[in-house]
Order: structure tokens, then sequence, then C-alpha cells
């Protein structure tokens, strides 16, 4: 390689009639212009290789934020669908309260709890059982001018009341 690059550079050097002396030192520049050439790809093909701190750190930064959003709102829709399964609980009471109410002119009034099913006198007075297979599920039925007051709480502590028959929910 020494000699090709030497008779590359003292034929062009020759042409213009240098000495020999210039013709070596252009070889040797020659020589480690292509050193430092190939140093500084051999750097670059390591660094294309290689992640920086910084990018590191701005990687983890991004996957943080982005999984706390979606911890929140993985939350909010766990909250959402408890309420859901309240509210369907309810809403299935309303049937059994107009049935109950053409039998006997009124509505029926009592309470579910479905833990401990100690207290059934929802069931003994309208047949009604929640559909959800909610593990700790206490449901209230009060009576109220014109209908019926539905109440229902959950193990979470959360809690869900609507009046009946309008649907709407109750004033707190």
């Amino acid at each position: 390689m020494k000699s090709e690059v030497f008779s590359r550079s003292c034929n062009f050097v020759l042409g213009e009639k240098a000495t020999l002396m210039n013709c070596l030192a252009r070889t040797h520049m020659n020589l480690k212009t292509q050193q430092l050439n190939s140093m500084w790809e051999r750097r670059q093909a390591r660094k294309s290789h290689a992640f920086s701190i910084l990018e590191l750190m701005l990687v983890l930064a991004i996957s943080s934020i982005l999984a706390t959003v979606a911890v929140v709102l993985y939350r909010d829709y766990l909250e959402t669908a408890r309420l859901g399964v309240l509210d369907a609980g309810i809403s299935s009471i309303a049937p059994f309260q107009e049935a109950h109410k053409l039998k006997s002119g009124r509505y029926a009034e009592g309470s579910w709890q479905l833990e401990g099913e100690d207290d059934q006198s929802l069931f003994d007075a309208i047949g009604w059982r929640p559909s959800s297979q909610e593990t700790d599920l206490t449901i209230e039925v009060t009576l109220i001018e014109g209908g019926f007051q539905v109440t229902a709480d959950n193990a979470y502590g959360e809690s869900l009341c609507r009046e009946f028959p309008s649907r709407k929910l109750c004033d707190t």
C-alpha cells in the first residue's frame, strides 16, 4: 500500500519536476491523511452503534410520562366500569318494582347485601337479585314521593343513587 501511495504521489509530483524529498513528503502526508480518515471512519462506526447517556435518559423520561398517563386513564376506566356495574344493578330493580306495584298498589322498600346475604328483604318482597357477581354489593331501596330511590354501594367505596321511575340521579 505504501508503494502504491508513493508511486501515485510521486508521479504527480515528478510530473512537475520535483525532487525526491518533495515526493517523499507528499507520500508521507497522503499516508497520514489516510490513517486519519480510517480512524475517523472507525470512530464514526463505533458511535453509530451505541446510544449516548442523553439519548437513554430522554427515552426513559418519555416512557415514564406515557406510563403515568396510561395508569391515570386505566384507573378512570376501572372506576367508570365499576359505576356501570352499579348502574346496571340499580336499573334491573325497576321492572320488579313495577310488577310489585301492579300487584300490591305500591312500591316495595328494602335492602340487599350480597356479601353476607343476611338481608334479603328485596328478594322476599319483589323477587329481585342482582345480576352481577359483585362480591360486596349493598343496595338500599327507599320510598320517595311518586316513586322510589335506589342507592348502591360497592367494596371500593363508590356509591350511586337513582330515583325511579324517572331514572335521574339523586340530589346529593
